[in-house]
């Protein structure tokens, strides 16, 4: 068998600048892959962890509202701080909803240990459970209390990933703050706001 002559030159160049041309617009588009990657990251970035604080939100609500069924069946006295987390355990009946999805957990105001819910003059300014590095996983350690002094900003409020943390306060309301109130906020007031359930 005989082989078959080569193509001819022309062909060749024709091939050749085909291969090339076809190898820079492959090239061209993993670059603006690459770009359009490197610009939707961080908006996605952003957009999970806004996520992640409605859902420490919502943890700390459906904590919030075990405190007030623990309430209801205790006299309107507030869980002792040695064992708030598995005093709502039976109002709860979720261990996750003790641990925020950005990583840790929350803390109970100390302040608050065996308090009547009647002694507050300003429930809507008393915090009670709040975004802290030391209340994590696993659940025997979720018993963690302090003045509010383990207070962590781990959810963003603008363009800052840690500009806040999430409290929840003794009239039920949740909200995002840049930096804790005094532990004792709402405790010490004349006039309360109320309670906003």
């Amino acid at each position: 068998m005989e082989d078959s002559p080569p193509p001819p030159r022309r062909q060749r160049s024709t091939l050749a600048i085909v291969g090339i041309t076809l190898g820079v617009l492959a090239l061209l588009g993993l670059i603006a892959i690459g770009v359009v990657a490197a610009i939707l990251f961080p908006v996605f970035a952003r957009s999970r962890e806004k996520a992640r604080s409605a859902s420490c939100m919502s943890n700390l609500k459906q904590l919030s509202l075990g405190v007030y069924m623990y309430l209801n069946d205790y006299d309107e006295k507030f869980p002792l701080k040695e064992n708030w987390a598995e005093g709502l355990m039976p109002y709860i009946m979720n261990r996750e909803v003790y641990e925020c999805p950005s990583g840790g957990g929350y803390s109970y105001n100390s302040e608050l240990s065996g308090l009547e819910l009647g002694e507050i003059p300003g429930p809507a300014e008393c915090p009670m459970l709040f975004d802290s590095d030391a209340g994590a996983a696993p659940f025997h350690l979720a018993n963690n209390n302090d003045p509010l002094t383990s207070f962590v900003k781990r959810h963003p409020a603008s363009a800052d990933p840690d500009s806040g943390g999430n409290i929840a306060y003794a009239d039920g309301h949740v909200e995002g703050a840049s930096s804790p109130p005094e532990a004792r906020a709402g405790l010490d007031e004349e006039d309360g706001a109320g309670f906003f359930f």
